[in-house]
């Protein structure tokens, strides 16, 4: 069989192996990174959603407080 490369074999096992291992460094750190911005997404979309229960809560108190502050104007004007 004729060797299709025309370096020796020493220098191109080198050069595959450094090959080999940028393009595995390149990999874990974008795996990295990927699984950085879904926690992110995670902890925020939590976070957004405590939000907002903690809005209805308030809008409830608000409510009941417009509501109890009519009763007290209707009884004054009594």
């Amino acid at each position: 069989m004729k060797n299709k490369y025309k370096s020796p074999i020493k220098k191109l096992v080198k050069y595959f192996e450094t090959s080999r291992d940028k393009w595995k460094a390149r990999s874990h750190a974008y795996k990295v990174k990927i699984r950085k911005l879904e926690i992110k997404l995670h902890d925020t979309q939590a976070s957004r959603e405590d939000w907002r229960e903690r809005y209805k809560e308030i809008n409830k108190e608000l409510e009941l407080a417009k509501f109890q502050l009519e009763g007290l104007k209707k009884k004054s004007l009594q």
